[in-house]
């Protein structure tokens, strides 16, 4: 789709194998971007990124664990590899703690 507030951008979403996450990587798409679809478990990425293609859209499945910086990484280098750049984040990817209630700049990375 090449209409729409996103045209020409493009988009990483984490999370976004279902859920919220999968739904703004339509929402987005609708919109005009390309969008890496990023998360576990594999099937969702793929069944998500293959739903918007399917629809006219652009889309790139990339199955990541956002809790390995090593995988975040290659996800935004197969990002600018597939569209050759990159807009937007979306981080939607999350864990819960329970009993705590922390800042997200306070958490160590390993978290």
């Amino acid at each position: 789709m090449t209409n729409g507030k996103l045209a020409g951008k493009v988009a990483l979403i984490t999370g976004a194998g279902s859920g919220i996450g999968a739904a703004t990587a339509r929402l987005m798409a609708a919109e005009g971007a390309s969008v890496a679809v990023t998360g576990i478990p594999e099937d969702g990425v793929i069944a998500i990124a293959a739903e918007i293609t399917d629809s006219g859209g652009s889309a790139v499945a990339i199955p990541t664990d956002v809790s390995d910086p090593e995988q975040v990484e290659a996800a935004v280098a197969q990002t600018v590899k597939a569209f050759g750049r990159l807009d937007i984040l979306a981080p939607n990817a999350g864990i819960q703690m329970h009993n705590e209630d922390r800042n997200l700049h306070e958490l160590p990375e390993e978290v």
